[in-house]
């Protein structure tokens, strides 16, 4: 069984597959946050990613945890399309298609050099997120962790493997219990039992999040544990 921690911040952007709105929650900051010689070599899925992070740490400092299933798979593609077409890729869109030059972003823009760690998961990246971040919570329980789960959106000739995912983005400022402070997502997780792991636990999450009520929980499987979120005084 893992410590029990908790949520202090949080921010998400969520933007469906194909034509929709962006949904955004929580203390996403403006992408002129961002320093304009650092928007311009950065694309939109990075911007998001990093203007959520600026919002969510909001000056404190954290370790970076990113974890995603492809990174940003539209610019991948379009440096894959220029490869086959015989086209010299851009070396700026070739550093920025690896998977944690994002935190190398936020980390020069934070001035920091605490480090940070980039995680290729499967589908199930929220968990994979939650138990790297509850470990390192229980090696230096006096530090606080930024979690950062992100999907970019397909690109419109790969929509059809999207299996109706977009973009989700989900930013979180975890922290030990003692730590906390006021009313706050408290997250534990102990043994699993098998049970099918659900496919949209991070829509799952953000809407629980997004609609708080003190008492109710939410549980699911994921990497061999039982997960459980709920909001505790």
């Amino acid at each position: 069984m893992l410590a029990p921690f908790c949520c202090s911040a949080w921010a998400t952007s969520l933007i469906p597959q194909g034509e929709g709105t962006a949904r955004n929650l929580g203390a996403v900051f403006s992408e002129g946050a961002i320093p304009a010689s650092t928007r311009r070599r950065i694309g939109a899925f990075s911007r998001t990613v990093v203007a959520s992070a600026l919002g969510v740490m909001n000056g404190d400092d954290a370790d970076i945890v990113l974890v995603s299933r492809y990174g940003d798979l539209s610019l991948a593609y379009r440096l894959l399309l220029d490869v086959v077409g015989g086209a010299l890729p851009s070396p700026a869109a070739f550093s920025m298609s690896v998977h944690n030059a994002v935190l190398g972003v936020i980390d020069q823009l934070r001035a920091s050099r605490t480090g940070h760690t980039a995680l290729a998961a499967s589908r199930d990246v929220l968990g994979a997120g939650l138990l790297e971040a509850a470990s390192r919570l229980s090696v230096c329980p006096g530090r606080a962790v930024l979690l950062i789960v992100a999907e970019s959106l397909f690109h419109p000739d790969l929509e059809q493997f999207a299996g109706g995912r977009g973009q989700e983005i989900l930013v979180m400022m975890l922290t030990s219990t003692e730590k906390a402070g006021g009313c706050v997502p408290v997250f534990s997780a102990m043994a699993g039992s098998g049970l099918h792991e659900a496919d949209n636990q991070v829509l799952q999450l953000v809407d629980w999040l997004d609609a708080p009520e003190v008492g109710a929980a939410l549980s699911w499987e994921s990497q061999g544990l039982a997960w459980s979120v709920q909001y505790a005084s």
